[in-house]
């Protein structure tokens, strides 16, 4: 998942409350852990881990358009289209940006990311 910056929006943000946001994905129960695979990155998650990156990913410019590569790539909300991409064995999960987290989003694309995250569980479309 690239993350496409809104031209308004370049500069990081510390979010003040924790924000419920949604990553698409496989849910593995591998030796008793509930674990939940992101379908875009391939990264796994472990509930109620806080998973994070030291530094706040580098914003580059490809083709005219600034982009986000690294860093937790999120739904802001559960919209049609997040619906229409999950069906099995594709799985909505439940996250959440922590407070005190670095983020940038896209409104317009429904989309956030962030330096922080924690798997809460899967959820229903």
């Amino acid at each position: 998942m690239c993350f496409l910056l809104d031209q308004k929006n370049k500069i990081p943000i510390v979010i003040t409350n924790d924000i419920t946001v949604y990553k698409i994905g496989y849910f593995i129960d591998y030796l008793g852990m509930n674990l939940f695979s992101s379908y875009f990155r391939n990264f796994s998650y472990a509930v109620d881990e806080l998973c994070e990156i030291d530094e706040f990913p580098i914003i580059r410019n490809e083709k005219g358009l600034d982009v986000l590569d690294s860093g937790f790539h999120s739904f802001i909300k559960i919209t049609q289209k997040v619906k229409n991409m999950v069906s099995l064995p594709l799985r909505l999960a439940k996250f959440i940006i922590t407070k005190g987290s670095l983020c940038l989003k896209n409104e317009e694309l429904n989309e956030i990311v962030s330096n922080q995250i924690i798997f809460k569980g899967l959820t229903n479309v």
